[in-house]
């Protein structure tokens, strides 16, 4: 995975979900949540990469995740 992918989310430790990239070449463009959540609510999930071969570009997502039960 690209040294500059990063993952940033509120949650929580124990929800039961795992967020991981569907391989090492693209993985800020092709990711899976897996697992059973344990709680129900509205999540953010943030990911952002940096490309630093020609020229200086980032990559921002924002995705929201509702889990209802």
């Amino acid at each position: 995975m690209d040294k500059y992918f990063e993952i940033d989310t509120d949650m929580p430790d124990d929800l039961g979900l795992k967020i991981q990239p569907n391989n090492d070449t693209s993985g800020f463009n092709n990711f899976s949540i897996k697992g059973i959540p344990k709680h129900k609510g509205e999540y953010i999930i943030n990911i952002s990469t940096g490309f630093y071969g020609r020229g200086s570009d980032e990559l921002n997502k924002k995705y929201k995740l509702i889990i209802v039960e």
